[in-house]
């Protein structure tokens, strides 16, 4: 003899992100124990990884430029002391 039938879990949990995204790997499946701070899932980081590239680029740029404004004033102000008087 065969009986179907129906199981309720225990406990019910929602489960959120404070972002969106999409997943791109999922650590556990459905029906698996698992513990609190225990990571279930992880998101695509691809943008967000691109826009620190970009970030950390424009910052070395930014640097290269006050970089060289400085030197440029050094000059400058030499420039200006060593003149003809």
């Amino acid at each position: 003899m065969t009986l179907d039938c129906v199981t309720e879990p225990a406990q019910r949990v929602e489960i959120g992100s404070t972002v969106t995204g999409l997943l791109s790997e999922a650590l556990v499946g459905r029906g698996d124990k698992v513990a609190k701070g225990e990571v279930l899932a992880r998101l695509d980081a691809t943008i967000e990884q691109a826009n620190v590239a970009v970030a950390q680029a424009q910052a070395e740029a930014d640097e290269l430029v006050e970089s060289q404004q400085t030197r440029l004033a050094l000059a400058e102000a030499n420039l200006r002391g060593h003149g003809p008087s």
